[in-house]
């Protein structure tokens, strides 16, 4: 895993080789670029892709360069609310409610489904509630808060399992260690047409929400919160945030 200390040499490099310029009481001084964290890789995920491609266009609007660092769910958690990260993005919009020191933009980058999926010819009702009560073993990422959240309302504690990854999860579904793998439907597509997956009788058996995704901003960054909305909100107006998505489709192939 990337330390902190290893995220900092790398902030500083970017920093060091040409982050933009401000100007301040007739001084020339460098502009550090955000430290941006978030869980789905670029390139290698349609997500990852997506959103790289988004918040840099909404970013550079602002004349703020950012830095995008990959991290385990958990662990950005913890170096946002710590001021270690300055925000992470693709977020619910609950991920807030009991984390009072974080900022969440008002609006929203793209919209993305909660997915159940099984290698099994399971039948299942539309819907968190259709995994309620069933005999089944379910799994989900660690560090997903709104999943974790509505599953243990519903899953018995010892029929769920965290894992550490999306291609965790997806493995243990071959190997029938687990009935069900929940997971946002955008980073699993785009795992699914890999080699190691494509071929394999991993497939959707219901649709539990479709939710809107946000960036978050650590306390000490919130005063950025209002001005990146009113972007995110002129690029879907413009077309852009359309054609940036389908841009990410293209390159990961979704």
């Amino acid at each position: 895993m990337t330390t902190v200390s290893t995220l900092t040499r790398r902030a500083v490099a970017v920093w060091l080789m040409g982050a933009p310029l401000a100007f301040a009481q007739g001084r020339t001084v460098r502009k550090a670029p955000l430290l941006v964290g978030t869980r789905y890789p670029t390139p290698g995920s349609y997500t990852g892709t997506a959103l790289a491609l988004v918040y840099r266009e909404a970013f550079t609007r602002l004349g703020q360069e950012i830095q995008l660092v990959v991290l385990p769910g958990r662990r950005a958690e913890e170096m946002l609310t710590t001021g270690e990260l300055d925000a992470e993005l693709h977020r619910a919009k609950e991920y807030g409610d009991n984390r009072p020191t974080l900022r969440r933009v008002a609006s929203p980058h793209f919209t993305d489904n909660f997915v159940a999926y099984a290698t099994k010819p399971l039948v299942l009702q539309k819907g968190w509630d259709g995994l309620k009560n069933v005999p089944l073993n379910v799994d989900y990422v660690l560090g997903s808060a709104k999943t974790e959240k509505e599953l243990k309302l519903r899953v018995p504690a010892a029929q769920l399992h965290a894992v550490r990854s999306i291609e965790s999860g997806l493995q243990k579904l071959l190997a029938g260690n687990s009935d069900v793998f929940v997971q946002v439907e955008s980073a699993v597509d785009s795992l699914l047409l890999k080699p190691e997956f494509k071929a394999t009788p991993i497939r959707k058996v219901s649709v539990l929400e479709m939710a809107d995704g946000y960036a978050y901003f650590s306390a000490k960054n919130q005063a950025l919160a209002a001005p990146l909305a009113k972007v995110l909100d002129a690029m879907r107006k413009d077309g852009t945030t359309e054609s940036l998505l389908k841009q990410a489709a293209l390159e990961e192939s979704v």
